[in-house]
């Protein structure tokens, strides 16, 4: 379901738009700047392992975004 989720989303091609996209469908809300911050330091360290341009990133991040709290439970 992330890899899924994470092709979904592939047609917005700012990784800051892309990544707050990402968090506002997971947890309903809008991000704020240091939620977004932490995204995008996420996708750049992923980023390192699999190199800057491969998708596996944005699949990590969104098998992430499903482990969140906010996620699992209704508030």
């Amino acid at each position: 379901m992330a890899v899924i989720w994470a092709k979904n989303t592939a047609t917005i091609q700012d990784p800051n738009e892309r990544a707050k996209h990402m968090f506002e469908q997971a947890v309903g809300q809008i991000p704020s700047e240091s939620k977004t911050n932490q995204l995008l330091t996420f996708l750049d360290r992923q980023g390192e392992l699999y190199g800057k341009k491969d998708h596996r990133a944005w699949n990590d991040l969104a098998h992430a975004l499903f482990n969140l709290k906010e996620f699992s439970y209704l508030q």
